[in-house]
């Protein structure tokens, strides 16, 4: 005869089962977790945007649709718009180059005579001969050229992943604004906190995630405009437009401006203005790229109440441990955190507040 297990048995099996459960829904997520931590940013930002849609219209669905249609084609139009300019750009420069090259016997001795000086001053500098430098020259070329080539048919050999992750965001983006408001009263019903609490620590990292993507907005406008400059300052044509392509190249990971501003550099050295191309260089390094350490940590401080030192340590320490998700990763822990040593800090002023019972 069968008898009911006991209560501390039957919890014993559930919790197994759940981690046995867990375990493999974390398996099969782990694949995607980059898209849906995306897709968690995009949700907090564009949150206020459902949120007025929401009120207006009075449902859910058709907002949530409108919304994460916005927010597509904010991100899909400038990629549009960088690939296509920038596919253009090079066209045009390969056929001025080849006309160059054409005229003066051909890419070979084009680009013998254009490295003609600058490794002359080398061979004097180190003691080369300059036949040896060109030599090692053109083999550090063909490795560079073999290694882009390889990352361009990673790239497209890859392009079938990109899309599914792309796809997964925009989808998970979607029902994150339909339930954002259910996971929230979930937060409050499985946090063991208080009510008022709980809302604290999801309003802190929400501000901090929006002061992110703010700041990082503001440091790409920044970064074009400066690179626009310096592209006036040594005489290029279409500035203007090299720092608008500048704004969105400098929300790509890992290269940023630089996708813009080495082909320049090269372009104005290959061309014989090496000074205009060291001054293009430095004022890219320098300028362009320290304006990211310099603003992001400052537009930051509005949301994070720490130091400046604190701010761009929680940035870069996200990196190292996060990945380029630390970006923004890194910032919401240490802004979580401080808010959580602080209420713990008024949680016991408050017991100590309170008399002894009797």
């Amino acid at each position: 005869m069968n008898r009911d297990p006991n209560r501390r048995d039957s919890m014993i099996a559930i919790l197994v089962m759940l981690a046995i459960a867990l375990y493999l829904v974390w398996g099969m997520l782990a694949p995607y977790l980059s898209s849906i931590f995306l897709a968690s940013v995009l949700g907090v930002s564009g949150f206020p945007l459902y949120a007025a849609l929401e009120r207006r219209w009075h449902r859910p669905a058709l907002a949530s649709l409108a919304t994460t249609l916005v927010v597509m084609a904010l991100i899909v139009g400038p990629v549009l718009f960088l690939v296509v300019t920038v596919a253009r750009e090079a066209q045009g420069l390969y056929q001025a180059l080849s006309a160059t090259s054409r005229s003066q016997g051909g890419w070979t001795v084009w680009l013998s005579n254009s490295l003609e000086r600058p490794l002359a001053w080398l061979a004097q500098s180190t003691g080369m001969t300059a036949p040896s430098l060109q030599a090692a020259l053109m083999e550090r070329l063909q490795s560079v050229g073999d290694a882009s080539l390889a990352q361009v048919g990673a790239l497209f050999g890859n392009l079938t992943s990109t899309l599914t992750q792309a796809a997964i965001t925009f989808f998970a983006l979607y029902f994150f604004f339909q339930g954002v408001v259910h996971m929230q009263a979930l937060a409050v019903r499985w946090i063991p906190l208080p009510k008022h609490r709980v809302t604290e620590l999801i309003r802190v990292t929400a501000d901090t995630v929006r002061a992110n993507v703010n700041g990082t907005l503001v440091v790409a406008m920044a970064q074009g405009a400066l690179m626009g400059l310096g592209f006036a300052i040594v005489g290029l044509p279409r500035f203007w437009l090299w720092g608008v392509v500048g704004t969105f190249s400098s929300l790509v990971p890992i290269v940023g401006t630089a996708l813009v501003w080495v082909p320049a550099v090269a372009y104005l050295a290959l061309s014989g203005a090496w000074i205009r191309a060291l001054i293009l260089l430095a004022w890219c390094v320098v300028v362009v790229g320290f304006t990211d350490n310099l603003l992001r940590p400052w537009i930051l401080r509005g949301a994070m109440p720490m130091n400046t030192f604190l701010v761009v340590l929680s940035i870069f320490g996200g990196i190292e441990y996060f990945g380029l998700a630390g970006i923004i990763a890194g910032p919401v822990v240490f802004s979580v955190t401080a808010a959580l040593l602080r209420i713990l800090r008024e949680m016991l002023e408050e017991d100590a507040s309170q008399p002894e019972p009797s």
